[in-house]
């Protein structure tokens, strides 16, 4: 059986500093996407704000800001996914030919706490509960 295009373009652009990460556990979502550069830019510097804010720790982050900020093209292919404890994404160049940065981010779950208080930040009145 032929494995899904996401994962084999996984084992291709995967970095090797986050390699091991990535394949931990069994990849529950990816997707391959191409997106404009300055959108992509502008919403990882609000993620990496709230991160801050929040004590999160995205890895790669301020380097893939500086990485994105220099680059020449209009356009970015994102390889995104994530498995049992992390998410990432691979930001690839428009051609597909070699990943120039990425995010990593260990996942974890939230105290009721801290769902209440981001609910209050964003003005959710109720948190929807599965």
């Amino acid at each position: 059986m032929n494995e899904p295009r996401e994962i084999s373009l996984l084992k291709i652009f995967s970095p090797s500093e986050i390699r091991n990460e990535i394949f931990s556990s069994k990849i529950a979502f990816s997707k391959n996407h191409q997106r404009n550069k300055n959108e992509e830019l502008r919403e990882l510097k609000i993620h990496l704000d709230n991160a801050n804010y929040s004590g999160l720790l995205i890895d790669g982050g301020e380097s893939s800001i500086n990485v994105l900020s220099k680059f020449k093209g209009d356009a970015i292919s994102i390889l995104a996914g994530r498995n049992d404890n992390y998410f990432f994404k691979l930001y690839i160049n428009e051609d597909m030919e070699k990943a120039i940065c990425f995010i990593l981010i260990k996942r974890r779950k939230h105290t009721e706490e801290e769902l209440q208080f981001m609910a209050k930040k964003l003005g959710i009145k109720n948190i929807p509960r599965e």
